[in-house]
């Protein structure tokens, strides 16, 4: 038996030769390369016609206004900008690999549904582009509809403005729309005129951003916080509307795109469709308030100025809130000064006294009710 060493490396097979520099032939990189798109599964041929009859967009009717004449955003410009520009409609694009990689995109690859394709016809993008809405928005027409069976014709109806001799109910705080006043603002820098208005001279329905999800439980939030009860309710911002240069908003009311956040419209027609339901006892001030919302009609030029101030409006909302709003050390500070100043009038209160009269004071509009942990 042959003596035991102490390197027990078992000795390995040889590799092929073709791993050992021998010269077996190898098939050509562009053989390989077409062997391995033919095993790829073909996609449907409809799909591959969509993706070739028309042409790509990146961009496509950002947001669309209701009055005629308003434009398209323009796709991007990717010149310049590291992005590979999309084929040409008659089939795979022109590259420095000799066309090799656009062929396993667009000639059934799994990655062939995900190229760039033209845009459905309008109305397919109309019906598509809102799907996650479908619920919310039904109900928000729901409310509408009810609205409008409670008070015909409210649609129509110009805001409440401020008359004297006008009853309680139909009071308002601003001065309503005056068409001299409207064509001498709107000619100035700001493009804009600001006045009382009817919110239901806005599109309800129609975002200025497409395809956005809206958030339905801050939609509740914003409920509890200013539409609670009729007695408390108001308007909490500036409802903007586009128009359109030329146009009399006048003329279509009910169809103006509304730019500013559509969640704080749908918090109050959704809150009056309940009042209605419920058969509440002070109806006339939900009419009031929807009739005497402030309201600013903006010029707009094309669809991409919709978009674009519809986003400047959020982000200006977002910075005022986290610009006020109190830090925890900020609310202490408050609840302590409060209580000191209660104190030299009422004597001593209570944690629980002081509690309940934030809650009595400040009710749901505060941020929180109020922060946790700090007068309790």
């Amino acid at each position: 038996m042959p003596a035991m060493t102490g390197n027990r490396k078992s000795k390995a097979a040889p590799a092929p030769a073709r791993w050992r520099g021998s010269s077996q032939p190898t098939a050509p990189k562009e053989e390989k390369a077409e062997a391995a798109l033919a095993a790829v599964p073909q996609a449907p041929a409809e799909a591959t016609a969509v993706v070739e009859a028309q042409p790509p967009a990146a961009v496509e009717n950002l947001a669309a206004t209701t009055t005629p004449g308003v434009e398209a955003v323009p796709p991007p410009d990717t010149e310049g900008a590291g992005v590979d520009p999309p084929p040409p409609a008659g089939g795979a694009a022109a590259s420095s690999d000799g066309g090799r990689r656009s062929r396993q995109t667009y000639r059934g690859s799994s990655t062939a549904t995900k190229a760039p394709t033209a845009p459905a016809p309008e109305a397919a993008l109309d019906a598509l582009q809102d799907p996650e809405n479908k619920d919310h928005l039904e109900k928000v027409t729901r409310a509408l509809k009810a609205i409008q069976d409670q008070w015909p014709g409210v649609q129509g109806e110009l805001a409440f403005g401020i008359d004297e001799n006008a009853n309680a109910e139909e009071q308002g705080c601003r001065a309503i729309w005056d068409p001299e006043e409207f064509r001498i603002a709107v000619a100035t820098p700001a493009r804009a005129y600001e006045c009382a208005g009817n919110l239901l001279h806005s599109n309800l329905v129609q975002q200025a951003c497409k395809g956005v999800r809206i958030n339905r439980s801050n939609v509740q939030r914003l409920q509890n916080a200013f539409f609670k009860d009729v007695e408390s309710a108001a308007m909490p911002l500036t409802v903007v509307v586009a128009v359109e240069s030329g146009v009399d908003p006048m003329t279509v009311k009910g169809e103006l795109l509304c730019l500013s956040p559509l969640e704080v419209n749908h918090a109050l027609v959704l809150r009056v469709g309940d009042a209605i339901a419920a058969n509440e006892g002070d109806l006339a001030g939900w009419l009031r308030l929807l009739r005497t919302v402030p309201m600013r009609f903006q010029v707009v030029d094309s669809a991409a100025d919709c978009h674009w101030e519809a986003v400047r409006l959020r982000e200006r909302h977002s910075h005022l809130h986290m610009g006020v709003c109190r830090t925890p050390i900020q609310r202490v500070q408050e609840v302590v000064s409060l209580r000191k100043r209660l104190e030299e009038t009422q004597g001593a209160v209570s944690a629980a006294q002081l509690a309940e009269f934030y809650k009595e004071s400040v009710g749901g509009t505060a941020s929180t009710t109020p922060t946790p942990g700090i007068i309790q």
